[in-house]
């Protein structure tokens, strides 16, 4: 799920399967992920997981200002080798005289610890297929507290300094200005590729020891290569990974089927992915990751599902409470339509023809009318459209030679009413659809003639309720 929001003046160009923002750009950010998905990197490596990147948390809501977190010093220090590291990686991919020229400022606070949340760049200058040969400057802000936020101007501070090689964390040389090595004339048009906020390492990451929380920042935004990163609050109340607008069904926790079938699907809880069994023969089944995933059903479980089936129907979905959803069950769900009927509406028939149930009152329903038939004097209809073979060059709304009679002439009427059938357009497949409430009563639907007696052929109406 991408949750990234960019609001762009000027160019947008494409960089290793990622899409960055020229200047004045705004980049949402409301998920802390190991990838680039979400335009930042965010990571935290520790001992715990043989330091293998994770997510350091959630966005949240941190003194008043939505935020992503930051954390080093994690638990018990541990020998040196295993320190731990947090940090948020930017790729602004832009040259290093437009780097020092645009504005480059980070607003945070710790919760923990006093160390602060510092920042290095990377610029490309040798064999752009390498970074080994890159050369990687830092800047430590000094301490600023854990009261309010602040906004660290990295743009004007006067303490970058070099690091000894790009991953050695070792600095090396005079303190100097961005704008200082942006002049410099060995790195004259080359590329930042990397900055970076961390956290992280050593022992001082790990004071005070007596409560482990180590140090902990929180970042709401930061504005790197002419791009705003702004960390917001995800919008995910029942934190099932399905967010805002796109998550349709609230409180969602796991399914508990008495029995999870074969080809049944059920969401236990966890990631993204509904569960299924499958048959490995002789009665045995085996328990894989469904085909089906909670983004596809918008946030909604097997029996949440099953509860919406019921509402927008009537009927009664006990079976798949017991042993899961079919595929069937949950294609009509993502599909946002469940078949009720097909009426059959033969186009001799003056009366009309009703659907065998009722709709029920105040339930959305989408009708979805489809086929031809003919009507005499050469003419084949559809649901909206005419084409008369002596007359016509195209299939129209009015009848080719009885446009006097009105452009309603053989459309396919819902309770005695025309309605507009499709976007009013002609359809090649004779296929439209028409959604409307229930009324408590069977449907009925007719074609208008007025002469029924050499009409033939049916038009076929299929009623689906729509689930939400």
């Amino acid at each position: 799920m991408k949750k990234i929001s960019l609001i762009l003046v000027g160019l947008v160009f494409g960089f290793a399967g990622f899409t960055v923002a020229s200047a004045e750009s705004l980049v949402l950010v409301d998920q802390l992920l190991p990838d680039w998905s979400e335009g930042v990197y965010s990571a935290y490596y520790g001992p715990s997981n043989g330091h293998v990147a994770v997510s350091p948390g959630t966005t949240q809501v941190y003194l008043g200002r939505s935020a992503g977190i930051i954390k080093a010093g994690q638990g018990v220090e541990p020998a040196p080798s295993d320190w731990d590291e947090g940090l948020f990686a930017f790729r602004p991919i832009v040259t290093i005289e437009e780097f020092a020229d645009d504005d480059l400022t980070y607003d945070v606070v710790n919760q923990y610890g006093v160390n602060p949340v510092w920042m290095t760049i990377e610029i490309e200058v040798g064999d752009p297929d390498t970074r080994d040969d890159n050369v990687a400057f830092q800047m430590v802000p000094a301490p600023y507290g854990s009261v309010a936020y602040v906004t660290v101007n990295a743009g004007t501070a006067t303490n970058w300094l070099q690091w000894t090689t790009p991953s050695s964390g070792i600095t090396t040389g005079d303190a100097r200005m961005l704008e200082d090595i942006a002049a410099d004339p060995l790195y004259a048009g080359k590329t930042v590729i990397r900055t970076y906020l961390r956290l992280g390492m050593g022992t001082s990451y790990y004071l005070p020891t007596t409560d482990d929380n180590g140090t902990v920042g929180f970042v709401d935004k930061a504005t790197i290569g002419g791009v705003t990163y702004d960390f917001v609050l995800v919008d995910d109340e029942d934190d099932d990974g399905v967010v805002g607008e796109a998550d349709i069904c609230a409180d969602t926790v796991a399914d508990n089927p008495e029995e999870l079938g074969v080809n049944r699907h059920t969401w236990k809880g966890i990631g993204d992915l509904f569960t299924t069994f499958v048959s490995t023969g002789k009665g045995n089944k085996s328990e894989v990751p469904s085909e089906f995933s909670l983004t596809e059903t918008q946030g909604c479980s097997c029996n949440q599902i099953l509860d919406g089936l019921e509402e927008a129907t009537g009927f009664d979905f006990d079976g798949h409470r017991k042993f899961g959803c079919s595929k069937s069950v949950l294609e009509d769900w993502i599909a946002n339509r469940y078949y009720l009927e097909t009426v059959e509406v033969p186009a001799i028939d003056a009366d009309g023809v009703s659907s065998l149930m009722s709709l029920i009152g105040g339930q959305d329903y989408i009708f979805k009318a489809r086929e031809t038939a003919n009507a005499g004097d050469s003419i084949d209809f559809d649901a909206d459209f005419s084409f008369r073979s002596i007359s016509s060059v195209v299939w129209t709304d009015a009848v080719s030679t009885y446009e006097y009679l009105t452009d309603t002439l053989l459309d396919l009427m819902v309770d005695g009413g025309f309605v507009t059938w499709g976007d009013n357009t002609y359809h090649a497949d004779h296929v439209y659809e028409y959604e409307t409430a229930g009324a408590g009563s069977p449907v009925t639907f007719g074609v208008y003639d007025v002469y029924y007696p050499n009409n033939t052929g049916s038009l076929f109406v299929d009623i689906f309720a729509k689930l939400y």
